[in-house]
């Protein structure tokens, strides 16, 4: 195929026509003015493929030609791999390049096939491809868009998709709360301020998928709720980087090696880990205030140094021992720590997901293209 390239390289139309013919010539014009989703990359290169086609139809081969090599369009190696062999398709009917081309599996095919035979029997067919729809699918009509304009009704939400939501609002600095899958006011408050902030707006449905997808590229990364054994807790925590850091003498740390962020954990008695807040309490430099919690079964403290650096202890009395998880990153952190610190459990928890048939899946369906939308495990996690 090296010398089939350098023909075609070598931009003389004669010699290009004689190598592939005129109809592979403007099948390869079309397949290399289509994007990686099987849809028109512009509308410029759109009207050099209509006029290629029209001037192989009149039967201006040496026309035709020049209007392929003028684009700038060379086939370098991967003509044998776009092009069919000529024999198989020189005397084709729409019929029969249809049945190769019918199952959907390739989009730039029915591309082809569309500009080829637009008044075929089949171009509603290969357009419902294009669209999405498999043969013999029995689908939905397509969703209206209009619909992300709605105003952001949580009550159409279900828990896991709420949680989903309150861990969006996080990661983006806007929720200090649980993700525990309870819309309430902070949740609220947390929703209005972020559509204020990003989109100077009330709160839309848009914005709600907005998040989620933010989410869903987290969670994509390998991030996920995980069950830490040894404490009996569960958080969430990146996926295989998660890498051991060593022990100290009460802790074993972890860290992510893609961030800033550690995490420590220990099993002590009360007074060891009332050493461990006080050792947090001393992180603070004084110029921003510390956040604390003091309960019978539960103790918090976050402190913030002159850099911006966050150091978070939280431990929960778990089988008659205090579980302690110290979080600790720079200021870029800041916003990913309070989202662990805001997953943290007691016992094991549900993965984040969005159901498939929920509201919050329909309304990334309509903001996102078909092909982008975010796939998330449905499975639980365990290290």
């Amino acid at each position: 195929m090296e010398t089939d390239a350098r023909t075609w390289n070598s931009g003389n139309p004669k010699a290009v026509t004689r190598l592939i013919g005129t109809r592979e010539c403007c099948r390869y014009l079309a397949a290399l003015s289509l994007n990686s989703k099987g849809r028109f990359g512009n509308t410029g290169t759109v009207s050099v493929v209509r006029q290629a086609a029209k001037s192989m139809n009149s039967g201006r081969v040496e026309e035709f030609c020049q209007t392929c090599l003028a684009t700038g369009l060379r086939l370098a190696g991967a003509l044998a791999v776009i092009l069919v062999p000529l024999n198989a398709v020189a005397q084709e009917t729409d019929s029969e390049r249809w049945e190769q081309v019918g199952d959907c599996e390739d989009l730039i095919s029915v591309e082809m096939f569309l500009l080829e035979y637009p008044d075929s029997p089949h171009a509603e067919d290969a357009r419902n491809c294009l669209a999405g729809v498999q043969p013999g699918d029995t689908t939905e009509e397509e969703p209206e868009y209009e619909e992300l304009e709605n105003r952001f009704n949580p009550g159409t939400l279900t828990g896991s998709e709420i949680r989903f939501l309150q861990t969006g609002l996080s990661l983006e600095g806007y929720y200090w709360g649980m993700l525990d899958g309870d819309w309430g006011n902070r949740s609220q408050k947390a929703i209005e301020e972020f559509a204020r902030v990003e989109f100077n707006d009330t709160p839309r449905r848009s914005h709600s998928a907005a998040l989620a997808y933010e989410t869903s590229l987290l969670v994509q990364s390998g991030w996920q709720i995980r069950y830490v054994d040894e404490v009996g807790i569960s958080l969430l925590a990146p996926g295989e980087e998660f890498e051991r850091a060593g022990e100290s003498r009460f802790f074993q740390n972890w860290e992510d090696p893609a961030s800033s962020l550690r995490y420590s954990f220990a099993r002590q008695p009360k007074a060891r880990t009332l050493d461990f807040h006080r050792f947090a309490e001393e992180f603070s430099s004084g110029d921003y205030p510390t956040y604390e919690v003091r309960k019978p079964r539960l103790l918090v403290t976050r402190s913030v140094d002159a850099e911006g650096a966050v150091l978070y202890a939280r431990s929960d009395l778990v089988r008659d021992a205090w579980a302690t998880v110290m979080l600790s990153s720079d200021s870029e952190d800041a916003n990913l720590l309070s989202t662990i610190a805001s997953s943290i459990a007691v016992g094991t928890q549900p993965p984040l997901e969005i159901p498939e048939t929920g509201d919050l899946a329909g309304s990334l369906r309509m903001l996102l293209a078909p092909g982008d939308f975010p796939r998330v495990e449905n499975e639980a996690h365990q290290d």
